[in-house]
């Protein structure tokens, strides 16, 4: 259909009687709009059917009695099927009105309605609205009538379709080269991912709104698809304002001299993949922790039925022949022997398995009572002297005198030093050299245990005292063991309050092991000297030393109770105590009364105990700074220990505490406070 000319489009005056007619006329002939009064339905329809109007105006009186034939009329041709119709109506109620009105002309008529009495400018306003979208509606018309059926079936599809569409114009430099693309379509789809109406997409440059595509490689595999002809995908995120990053899997590929663009969201995708990768990945990981675990425990159970096999195998080939009396007489004294041997091999193998079984149990317990260190490395030497002369290793011991009392357990302490001197037996070659140094450092005894053997890797030094660790698992090894014997150590040494420490250079250089072990803080004498599983606590007999007569002792702690303890005690010594229920009050203590002994407790509120003693430490001598101190504290680990120490504390006694510990230890602080002042 061609689109009707200006004097086409005129107004259908139908039934507006006598003067009102030729007025409504007057009136649209001043705003240059023609118009025909049509004075009964049959002259109305008749103008429609010849495509006469292009409005038409009507009284409400008269819809009732026209409206079935003028819908008619209306519905028999198709291309003024949509007129505008403008009733004139009296006032009623605005629901009631156009629902009667829509009832009787039809829903698919366009209507519009204007109150009587009506004004001139209302009318005029009105009919220039209708004609305006009749114009419109004729220019749409003629687009869509000059598009083929196949494009508009096109253009449904693609409307319709889930996925976005951009289609956009190259913008070429001065040297042919492409600088950027128009927009020159987007579907919805397209434009909610895009974040914009289509109206603030066409006509921008893509770079302009998606500067990152040349960062992310999207305007790249633009002009790759549109230069050489081929379709090009990619994967891309795109990020607006920060927020809601999806990725769009895109196919690009030329449209004739424009560039055609098809994208998916497949963000919901990529997270699935992600989650799922992650699930395999943690899968893998524990399948391969698995794994590891049931190769540790098959290598772990051929390794102890190798160690318990070996000495089985000569045990009961020296038996065998005892038995049958087929071994002279000479021999049988080795016999005999090798037998012993390889019992007490085989029994420590298995004292190990039990060892670490009651470690993983926490059912291993210690016989404390005071030790003699020296004593238990001497008895330790002895049980290994045998194994260094068959190897003519050099023994070199160096053993501090003043390094002697600890609270242990004798037995397990001699465990500890023997798997270490036989460590660096097995390791070290013939001829080569053992050193054993015990020492007194601080409050602390130090054992070390030097070789000049086999060495250890660095890459194995962190997992030296794990349980079942071998450096060497293999069956082509040269030395037995289970594994377990340093695991055992640290556990030994541990519960003793101490640490174990190794080094090495690596291999063929050597290996040193560090034990330390904290002194016992007070000369003692037992009430009951025997020892008995009954009774695990011993008791101390209370004799206040001489040295702590006119002592000034400084207590920090923050319970009341405590204090009040302490202050007993050192009253009971003759010793004068000050009181500091915080870590700033006996800052301000230590200043004002330079107490000649500190103790301390370190958990307390707002500052512990371990900053008020750095505090103290970064004093000036003549200001206390140099006043040796103790904790007293219920932090008891070995780490608790050296962080005591790292921060500045002479001595750490855990509680609860002995009076007579306590005593002995405030003594030992003085002594150190009274050689410190000599030698300044």
């Amino acid at each position: 259909m061609t689109r009707p000319s200006d004097r086409e489009l005129l107004i259908l005056i139908f039934a507006l009687f006598g003067r009102d007619a030729e007025a409504t006329q007057r009136i649209l002939s001043g705003v240059s709009i023609e118009s025909e009064v049509c004075r009964d339905i049959d002259e109305l329809c008749a103008a429609v059917e010849r495509g006469a109007g292009a409005l038409v105006l009507a009284e409400e009186a008269l819809v009732p009695t026209a409206a079935q034939r003028l819908t008619a009329v209306l519905g028999a041709q198709p291309s003024w099927s949509d007129l505008p119709v403008i009733v004139s109506a009296t006032e009623v109620a605005e629901e009631r009105r156009g629902f009667g009105l829509l009832s009787r002309l039809g829903e698919g008529v366009n209507l519009s309605i204007l109150e009587r009495p009506v004004r001139a400018r209302a009318m005029v306003s009105a009919v220039q609205s209708a004609l305006r979208a009749r114009r419109r509606q004729y220019a749409t018309r003629g687009l869509i009538d000059e598009l083929s059926a196949s494009e508009v079936r096109f253009r449904t599809v693609q409307e319709r379709a889930p996925y976005g569409l951009m289609i956009y114009r190259p913008i070429f430099d001065e040297n042919g080269a492409i600088e950027d693309f128009e927009w020159v379509y987007a579907n919805a789809v397209g434009a909610r991912a895009m974040r914009r109406p289509i109206s603030a997409l066409v006509g921008r440059r893509h770079l302009e709104l998606m500067p990152g595509s040349k960062i992310d490689g999207q305007f790249q595999a633009h002009v790759a698809a549109f230069t050489s002809g081929a379709p090009v995908e990619c994967e891309f995120l795109y990020e607006r304002d920060g927020v809601d990053n999806n990725t769009y899997h895109l196919t690009a590929f030329r449209l004739d001299e424009n560039l055609a663009v098809v994208f998916d969201d497949i963000t919901e995708r990529k997270r699935a993949e992600f989650e799922r990768s992650q699930l395999l990945a943690r899968e893998r990981e524990a399948r391969t922790e698995a794994e590891a675990a049931s190769r540790e425990k098959d290598e772990f159970l051929a390794t102890v039925s190798h160690e318990l096999r070996t000495p089985l195998n000569a045990m009961l080939g020296w038996a065998r022949m005892l038995t049958s009396g087929t071994l002279p007489e000479a021999a049988r004294g080795k016999a005999v022997q090798s037998i012993e041997r390889n019992a007490l091999a085989q029994a420590q193998l298995v004292e190990d398995l039990l060892d670490v079984s009651r470690i993983v149990s926490g059912k291993l317990r210690l016989d404390l009572h005071e030790v003699d260190f020296s004593r238990v490395v001497e008895a330790a030497v002895d049980s290994v002297r045998p194994a260094m002369e068959a190897k003519e290793i050099r023994f070199e011991p160096a053993i501090d005198p003043s390094a002697s009392e600890v609270m242990g357990d004798p037995n397990r302490l001699q465990q500890v030093i023997w798997n270490l001197l036989s460590n660096a037996i097995k390791f070290t070659s013939r001829g080569g050299r053992v050193q054993l140094i015990v020492a007194r450092v601080k409050s602390h005894i130090e054992l070390s245990v030097s070789d000049t053997g086999l060495g250890i890797e660095p890459s194995f030094l962190p997992f030296l005292f794990q349980r079942f660790y071998q450096a060497d698992g293999t069956s082509t090894r040269n030395h037995g063991g289970l594994g377990l014997g340093l695991a055992i150590c640290r556990h030994l040494v541990e519960l003793h309050g101490g640490t174990i420490e190794a080094f090495s250079e690596g291999l063929g250089q050597g290996a040193t092991f560090k034990v330390q072990l904290p002194l016992l803080p007070v000369r003692a004498t037992w009430a009951d000297a025997r020892a008995s599983h009954s009774t695990p606590a011993r008791r101390l007999v209370f004799e206040p030393p001489p040295e702590l007569q006119g002592l000034k002792v400084l207590i920090v702690d923050d319970q009341p109770d405590a204090r009040e303890v302490l202050v007993a005690v050192m009253a009971r010594c003759g010793a004068m105590a000050i009181e500091a229920s915080s870590s700033s009050e006996g800052l301000g203590r230590v200043v004002a009364a330079r107490p000649d002994v500190i103790i301390s407790d370190i958990g307390m509120p707002e500052e512990d105990g371990y900053s008020f003693i750095r505090r103290v430490r970064k004093l000036a001598a003549d200001a206390g700074g140099r006043t040796p101190a103790a904790a007293l504290t219920a932090y008891a680990r070995a780490e608790d220990r050296r962080q005591a120490m790292q921060a500045g504390f002479e001595m750490h006694v855990s509680k609860p505490v002995e009076p007579a510990e306590l005593v002995t230890v405030v003594a030992t602080l003085a002594r150190i406070g009274r050689a410190i002042s000599h030698y300044e």
